[in-house]
């Protein structure tokens, strides 16, 4: 079903299924969901497509949410994966509530690290329209750890290694460090001049919130980072 989805992953498994819910109720009745499975050319008996129903329905209410569907057919990401994904959230939910605001997600998140984009199956447009979509069902504006986690889970079903998935996460959210080919290569780097007339060029760790003009916060994250004597900044890359 993936296959016949297009190159939108377990995104565009979504947008399939939310076809084959006839009535827009977001969930799929016994019936849409064997109508469905034929249409897409996938044609199991109806032991099997009771027992996939049964499996797949786990509140046990006689229909299938979308999550639910998505969820039963997708592996648990590694625990590698999941302490990458929370340090993502740690790094926008600043006050440590467990929620984070949409709006500002949307700003911060740099889509051109997105593997759709990277593969050039997709534009930063889109990437961005269905990044805001997925999260705003309710409407509320805000997206939770729980969330913001089930998101990655389903982006990282379509990425068979730890490596590339720590190096997709470390450049989407600008997170410092990673080794060989995890290592973040979108954290700004500056040419530092320092007072005794020394040259560095210097990585801005974890800078998903500074601008790239704003000298002062460059300076300033530089401090905290442990360098000293800076007389003056200006863009390595």
């Amino acid at each position: 079903m993936m296959e016949r989805s297009g190159n939108g992953g377990f995104n565009g498994l979504r947008r399939t299924l939310r076809i084959m819910d006839d009535n827009g109720d977001h969930k799929l009745t016994p019936l849409e969901f064997a109508e469905g499975l034929q249409t897409y050319g996938i044609n199991y008996s109806k032991e099997d497509v009771d027992r996939l129903f049964k499996f797949l329905d786990r509140d046990r209410n006689g229909a299938i949410s979308l999550t639910e569907f998505i969820r039963g057919i997708r592996p648990e990401p590694s625990m590698r994966r999941q302490d990458l994904v929370l340090r993502a959230f740690k790094l926008i939910d600043t006050n440590g509530s467990g929620v984070a605001d949409l709006a500002e997600i949307g700003e911060l998140y740099d889509a051109t690290q997105h593997p759709e984009v990277l593969a050039g199956k997709a534009s930063v447009e889109d990437v961005l329209k269905d990044f805001m979509q997925v999260w705003d069902q309710n409407k509320d504006g805000k997206v939770t750890l729980e969330e913001f986690r089930e998101y990655y889970a389903d982006i990282g079903a379509n990425i068979d290694s730890d490596d590339y998935f720590e190096l997709m996460i470390r450049n989407a959210w600008h997170i410092s460090g990673g080794e060989g080919v995890c290592r973040n290569t979108t954290c700004l780097r500056v040419l530092v001049t320092f007072n005794d007339g020394r040259t560095q060029v210097l990585e801005v760790k974890d800078d998903l919130r500074i601008k790239r003009g704003d000298t002062d916060a460059i300076k300033a994250k530089l401090a905290q980072q442990g360098v000293e004597g800076i007389k003056s900044i200006s863009t390595a890359n």
